[in-house]
């Protein structure tokens, strides 16, 4: 009986090892890594660019268990020209060139390296294409005065590509001459817009008009504070009509409009 136990307890300790060693074949075998290494002009993360922008990574791969097959950059369901690469060996480093989109939107770039034993490795990012806004201050207002003697045609217009040829019963009738569009803008954009932008997008979507009475032919020291539009010769105004005076020359009544432009 002793015999027995013995050989029982031989076949038992026999019975863990194989099944110790057994555990450990299914134990899984380390994969590959893969980092991008930071340096001047290196991409390591998401970032958003502008349309066709470059941008440059700096990949290292490490191999795992088995040594490096095959390296690749992907775009959604499309592979980028030049990969798959064909690599080998127990280190890959490499610098990946990419050229942004030249449409605005979000995109994921894949990067994937691949061992002998297949495991794979991937680090993703993720590029915003955004052209940036461009911004352009306007110029310092300028000072200037618009007049009219008798039945005189008026000076000081031209420069905006307007006229001013004749009065109503109350009125100066200033008009559109050779201005491609004119203008009346909102109270207080004089002070409201700031950059070239701004005011040829206010003056683009404003209702062009053919002329302006805002100033009275009769009725002298006006406070008037309009604010007019004109693209003339491609270059966009912006001209606040400040205050007027009526008074009598030698050629019959004189009307002095003082206004400050921008452009």
């Amino acid at each position: 009986m002793r015999k027995l136990s013995n050989l029982f307890i031989i076949f038992a300790m026999a019975s863990i090892a194989f099944l110790s060693s057994c555990g450990n074949d299914d134990e899984p075998v380390p994969g590959p890594t893969l980092s991008f290494i930071a340096g001047s002009g290196l991409t390591t993360g998401d970032t958003e660019v502008e349309p066709g922008e470059t941008l440059k990574f700096l990949v290292l791969a490490d191999k795992g268990d088995k040594n490096l097959k095959s390296f690749t950059v992907t775009q959604g369901s499309f592979t980028l020209t030049g990969f798959p690469k064909d690599i080998s060996g127990s280190q890959y480093k490499d610098t990946i060139t990419i050229v942004a989109s030249d449409i605005e939107g979000t995109y994921t770039y894949n990067f994937t390296v691949t061992s002998n034993d297949d495991q794979t490795a991937t680090k993703s990012v993720k590029v915003t294409v955004k052209k940036q806004e461009t911004s352009t201050p306007l110029g310092a207002a300028t000072s200037g005065e618009w007049k009219r003697e008798g039945s005189n045609e008026g000076t000081g217009l031209s420069t905006f590509g307007l006229s001013w040829t004749s009065n109503s019963g109350t009125s100066a009738i200033v008009k559109k001459d050779a201005a491609t569009k004119f203008v009346k803008l909102a109270a207080g954009s004089f002070t409201s817009i700031t950059t070239k932008e701004g005011l040829k997008e206010a003056i683009d979507n404003a209702t062009a008009i053919t002329q302006y009475e805002g100033v009275s032919a009769a009725a002298s020291n006006n406070s008037i504070n309009d604010v007019l539009g004109t693209i003339h010769n491609g270059t966009y105004y912006m001209i606040l009509v400040e205050s007027s005076t009526v008074s009598t020359g030698g050629s019959g009544t004189v009307i002095t409009i003082k206004i400050q432009s921008k452009n």
